[in-house]
């Protein structure tokens, strides 16, 4: 099973994305009608106001950011050269899908 298969067998997935550093969207893997490109674009502009609100840059030290959004929750993780981001509905379990998005990261970056 791949990586991005076990993604989606997430309680709750509804959306995941890899963008590289302009944001453009290189991948997008949604699962029924999926976020609308406005709601995307909020939870990216969010991530970069989180970042720049913290001690350090996103763009260099910063592997992950988590925030709850309209409906669900919002994971995204930096890869060398892309970001990684996952969206899911409702209240799920934030560990399991870290763990699973950081072997996706690890495994994509190899």
């Amino acid at each position: 099973m791949s990586l991005t298969s076990e993604l989606e067998e997430l309680k709750g997935f509804k959306d995941f994305l890899i963008l590289d550093e302009q944001g453009k969207v290189l991948l997008r893997q949604t699962k029924g009608a999926g976020f609308s490109q406005g709601v995307l674009s909020g939870y990216l502009a969010s991530v970069y106001s989180i970042a720049d609100r913290t001690t350090m840059p996103f763009t260099s030290n910063i592997a992950e950011i988590s925030f709850d959004g309209e409906g669900g929750s919002v994971l995204v993780m930096k890869g060398k050269d892309k970001y990684f981001m996952l969206l899911l509905e409702g209240t799920p379990s934030m560990g399991i899908a870290r763990l699973k998005l950081r072997m996706l990261v690890d495994n994509y970056e190899q």
